[in-house]
């Protein structure tokens, strides 16, 4: 008989107990029989579930070794990854053992840990090495262009040179080598200040990382201190104008140098004749070439109050009914500024003058200078009588000194002359000496008032007469020359 061969795959039946969440031994039996009820033996699989033994997979980020500066660096972790086949992302499973101290050079070791659910373990490390990158320094702040410093000649040299470094490991101190040549045993730089002359030291730093500075110093032994100059008088003074300025006299010192090696010399704009503020200055100079320049400040003022006067004597007579300007017969003088000033400066404080009355009356007058001195009160008489001449837009007789005076006198050299005259006229001043010659011709031409400073610092002294022709007469008056 003939056998035929069907597939009954779909008839098959399977029981199992395998637990594939727990390790252990499990089986598997297949059974299956056809369409008339023919069994066949059935068949047993055995299964052998496992713990998982692959551990996950943890990557650094960025690079295995990474360097940080010392001190001014950071550390900033560049991260990592972990994926287990298993149990997936196990980035936040990761520990980090391992420090890394910013302050100290040195080379620190991260370890980086992670472990899946079956204790499979992963690491990984990196390196961090902390440096130094920064050089020493050295530094002297005496030291000016051109790495000069100034060393004052026979003083006590004091070696201002610092090194410095920008890494202390915290225990020691900055650990770095100090090198100066040439030295003196005490470690500074061997200056001998006895002599002039420039020695160049050589200072060098080097630090542990190797890092090295070097800096040359040329050392200029010389006498740098300037004389002292003594004014011997205050800083200001004060000179009344017109009398002569004799300045008092100046001294220096030096530190090193006696008065034959100090040059002294005086330069000055004074004019003792002239209202301002002038100076002395003073330079001295020492055999180093050190300089000092001092002024005396020398203030030229007029302390002296004006003067007021009568031209006429000290009752001016009037006929009745005149009419005249009473300032027309004072006579005004002050040390420096001229009549015509003071006249502008005329005060009267007082005037019962009465032209149309008989009587003797009082005007009162003051004036002062240009520098503020009030001169005193004069109170000039004034007589109104029908007995005298009636005086009309002029003065009557006048005396000839008045017309013309002549200040300061005696004099220096230098004086003014002042003319005040009733009316411009054809005027002619000048200077004559004892034997009749003209030595300085002062003014010509028509004049009423006026006042002119003569110079005759290069004459003789003596007496001169100052000499005006005006209206067919001669006024003379007497000038000492001293």
């Amino acid at each position: 008989m003939t056998q035929l061969k069907v597939n009954i795959s779909s008839r098959l039946t399977s029981t199992s107990d395998v637990d594939d969440q727990a390790a252990g031994i499990y089986y598997v039996t297949y059974c299956v029989s056809d369409a008339s009820g023919n069994a066949a033996p059935c068949v047993t699989r055995v299964v052998y579930v496992v713990v998982d033994q692959s551990a996950p997979e943890l990557t650094l980020l960025g690079a295995d070794t990474v360097y940080v500066d010392v001190i001014t660096g950071k550390y900033n972790e560049p991260g990592f990854t972990a994926i287990d086949k298993t149990d997936g992302d196990l980035k936040t499973a990761v520990q980090v053992t391992g420090s890394v101290d910013i302050f100290k050079i040195g080379s620190y070791t991260l370890t980086y840990t992670v472990q899946d659910a079956q204790a499979n373990i992963a690491t990984a490390t990196r390196t961090v090495i902390v440096r130094d990158l920064v050089f020493p320094t050295i530094t002297n702040d005496e030291m000016k262009a051109g790495n000069i410093v100034e060393v004052q000649l026979q003083s006590v040299f004091v070696d201002r040179t610092v090194p410095a470094d920008n890494y202390s490991n915290g225990t020691f101190g900055p650990r770095f080598t100090y090198v100066i040549s040439p030295s003196t045993a005490q470690g500074d730089a061997d200056v001998d200040t006895r002599v002039k002359g420039t020695t160049v030291v050589t200072y060098k730093v080097t630090d542990e990382s190797m890092n090295q500075t070097t800096l040359v110093i040329n050392y200029v032994v010389e006498d740098y201190i300037a004389p002292v100059i003594s004014l011997n008088t205050l800083d200001t003074v004060y000179h009344n104008v017109n009398d002569p300025y004799t300045p008092v006299k100046a001294s220096v010192t030096d530190n090193l140098y006696d008065n034959t090696q100090v040059s002294l010399t005086r330069t000055s704009n004074v004019n003792p004749f002239q209202l301002g503020l002038y100076t002395d200055t003073y330079t001295a100079t020492d055999a180093s070439g050190n300089v000092t320049v001092r002024n005396r400040w020398v203030r030229v003022l007029d302390n002296e109050s004006p003067e007021i006067s009568s031209k006429v004597g000290p009752v001016v007579k009037l006929g009745l009914f005149s009419n005249v300007l009473l300032s027309d017969y004072l006579k005004l003088t002050d040390n420096y500024d001229s009549p015509k000033l003071l006249g502008d400066n005329l005060k009267v404080t007082f005037n019962d003058v009465n032209f149309y009355e008989e009587g003797v009356y009082a005007a009162v007058f003051e004036t002062n200078d240009n520098s503020g001195n009030m001169s005193q009160a004069y109170t000039l008489l004034i007589e109104i009588s029908s007995a005298y001449e009636r005086v009309t837009n002029g003065v009557g007789s006048i005396t000839n000194g008045s017309l013309m005076s002549v200040y300061p006198n005696p004099s220096n050299g230098i004086f003014n002359v002042s003319i005040d005259l009733p009316s411009q006229e054809e005027v002619t001043v000048a200077i004559y000496d004892m034997m009749g010659n003209q030595v300085v011709d002062v003014v010509t031409g028509q004049l009423q008032t006026g006042s002119y400073t003569v110079d005759m610092t290069g004459k003789a002294a003596g007496m001169y007469f100052v000499r005006m022709t005006a209206h067919n007469q001669v006024f003379n008056q007497k000038v000492i020359i001293d």
